[in-house]
């Protein structure tokens, strides 16, 4: 069966209409791309109110934000990652930096570290979870593509850097 949308009045199949149980055919009035361009004028003309809105509700609900992060993206629950902060006492593995989930804009925030080579990309399987990081140090273990070896080369460099061996 097809539909006439009251915007760009061109017929349609049914199947390019949205639901709506207030109508009396169950269909919305107007077809997909009428709504989606409908939407975007919307967007685009209460910008700041919809920014405003979406950037308040993010803040109040930051911590249920990352929560949902790490189960969607590492597989890790709450209660495990609860876990793993008691057992690093709060800091993270590396260099002890307290996680403090209050200066989030500083980096203080712990995240989870994957092994790289199980899987690449996020969300991962969540048995190659390893622990808490600060952002630096994730950071630089990762940019060192997660090699031991490469972690000892850069040991023995800042140890003794070429520079130490020219003489004046």
């Amino acid at each position: 069966m097809n539909k006439k949308c009251s915007i760009c009045k061109k017929t349609k199949q049914e199947k390019e209409y949205n639901k709506r149980n207030a109508n009396k055919d169950g269909l919305s009035s107007f077809c997909r791309t009428c709504a989606q361009e409908k939407l975007r004028k919307f967007r685009q003309e209460h910008q700041e109110k919809y920014n405003n809105k979406s950037l308040k509700w993010y803040e109040d609900n930051r911590d249920l934000v990352r929560q949902r992060r790490r189960q969607s993206s590492y597989g890790i629950s709450e209660q495990k990652f609860n876990a793993l902060l008691k057992i690093q006492e709060n800091k993270c593995a590396i260099c002890k930096t307290p996680h403090d989930p209050s200066l989030y804009k500083n980096w203080k925030v712990l995240s989870v570290d994957h092994n790289h080579l199980c899987c690449a990309t996020t969300p991962t399987c969540g048995k190659c979870n390893r622990g808490l990081l600060c952002h630096k140090c994730n950071k630089g273990i990762g940019l060192l593509g997660d090699s031991i070896e490469l972690l000892q080369i850069a040991i023995r460099y800042l140890q003794s850097p070429p520079i130490n061996k020219i003489k004046d």
